[in-house]
Parts: structure tokens; C-alpha cells; sequence
């Protein structure tokens, strides 16, 4: 996920496609959960996957949906970004019917 510059730019090449034409979808920990947020430019926020896209690109002139996963807790985002939701989140999703999701 951290490369997502490597395999979107192959596909850029192959439909020959302008970078305005893609939409990137990414989670977001400084959103609040299943709050989402489109733009059709900006910066990376730190996401490494969407860096890497932007240097593949050579422009942030990419639109972008950033889905909101929640703050991660001290101990480190990584396990939190790549586990299951936890009980209290699956109960929320149940109401928004995404719960089979995971982050």
C-alpha cells in the first residue's frame, strides 16, 4: 500500500489516462470513522500510499475520497490501520451496513 505510486502509474500508462481522470481512495486516521472527505487536489497528510502516487504523478493535482478509520492509540498505527474493527466501531458500521469491512 505504501507503493500505490508503482502500480497506479502502470495502469496510467496502459489506459492512458490523465492523473484529474483517476480517483484515489484512502483511509484517513485524523478523520473521525465512516466520516469521509473528497478533493480533487491537496497534499498527501502523511499518507505514505498517496505520497507515493503524488511522486509518481509529479503533481497533487489528483482527486482523492479519504474514508475516516479514527485515531489510532498510542501504541502505533500500523496494527491499527491493518486489524479488524473493534466491537463499539462494528456497531456504528452496522447502522451504516459496511460492517463486513475492514480498515
Amino acid at each position: 500500500m505504501n507503493r500505490s505510486g508503482l502500480s497506479t502509474s502502470g495502469h496510467r500508462a496502459v489506459l492512458q489516462i490523465e492523473p484529474r481522470e483517476i480517483l484515489v481512495v484512502l483511509d484517513d486516521l485524523a478523520l473521525p470513522l465512516g466520516r469521509l472527505r473528497l478533493r480533487i487536489r491537496g497534499g498527501t497528510g502523511g499518507h505514505n500510499g498517496l505520497e507515493s502516487i503524488v511522486m509518481q504523478f509529479g503533481t497533487e493535482e489528483i482527486p482523492r475520497l479519504r474514508i475516516g478509520i479514527g485515531e489510532a492509540p498510542p501504541e502505533g498505527s500500523v496494527d491499527y490501520v491493518l486489524s479488524r474493527f473493534f466491537e463499539e466501531e462494528k456497531r456504528l458500521l452496522d447502522r451504516q451496513s459496511i460492517a463486513q469491512w475492514k480498515r
